[in-house]
């Protein structure tokens, strides 16, 4: 479908899987807010926000593929950072 509209599927998806990779950079290398529970979430959701942007234009995906984006990358970053909390016992760097 994306190759119809003038998308490469390919390049497309390795953007968003690059991105998600991010995710975890973004939660080591931050320290706001202070607590993990609150910034992978949200470390999670900003790294996928500007993909979320670009699926909103997209035939056929819009609002929910936007929705289902977000949550996930919410999800992961909340999974992350409970991962490193749990190796270090830190709230924090």
């Amino acid at each position: 479908m994306l190759e119809r509209v003038g998308y490469r599927g390919v390049c497309t998806l390795l953007g968003f899987y690059l991105a998600r990779l991010l995710i975890g950079s973004f939660v080591g290398n931050t320290s706001w807010p202070e607590r993990w529970w609150l910034r992978g979430p949200l470390c999670g959701f900003l790294g996928m926000l500007p993909a979320g942007i670009i699926l909103l234009g997209v035939p056929g995906c819009g609002g929910m593929c936007t929705v289902y984006n977000l949550l996930s990358a919410t999800t992961i970053g909340f999974v992350v950072a409970g991962g490193a909390w749990l190796a270090t016992a830190r709230h924090h760097a």
